[in-house]
């Protein structure tokens, strides 16, 4: 007796609305643990998913999108910070968010005509510093923003 099989091949992708991921982070805050990832879209463009994943005291899933394009994602392991740079065009683009038990919220957005530096303060908080220029004529000078208090607090004078 012979038995006829039917094969069938789509040439649709099987999930026509996944996004590959280009960068993930697992960042431990508080008692929590949260996943970060960043996906590249199906229509151009990335979006930045920020989900609260073991110990959560409510559900927590925080979503941005940006045309920019992603350079890096890191923690320092201190504050509950998650550190972006992207690019965008002319300058780096600087997001920071912070991550705790209960929210996440982004704390500074900050653009930058130069490679943006990520240090400490002599008191161990974390520092960016960023470079701003007025036109494409004179030269970019240096900016230095600290946390203190749960904020990214602008340097008084212009470091050169």
């Amino acid at each position: 007796m012979m038995r006829l099989f039917l094969f069938v091949v789509s040439l649709l992708p099987i999930d026509a609305t996944a996004a590959s991921v280009v960068a993930a982070l697992r960042v431990e805050a508080d008692a929590s643990a949260f996943t970060v990832q960043v996906t590249e879209g199906l229509t151009g463009g990335y979006q930045i998913a920020i989900d609260c994943t073991e110990n959560c005291a409510k559900a927590i899933h925080y979503r941005e999108t940006t045309g920019d394009a992603p350079l890096g994602l890191f923690s320092r392991d201190q504050n509950g910070l998650v550190f972006s740079i992207w690019s965008g065009g002319s300058a780096y683009r600087v997001m920071v968010w912070s991550v705790a038990g209960t929210s996440v919220q982004k704390v500074v957005e900050l653009s930058s005509r130069g490679r943006p530096n990520f240090l400490s303060d002599a008191n161990g908080r974390p520092v960016i510093e960023i470079f701003e220029g007025d036109s494409g004529i004179a030269p970019p000078h240096r900016v230095r923003w600290t946390f203190i208090k749960g904020h990214f607090i602008r340097s008084a004078a212009k470091v050169n």
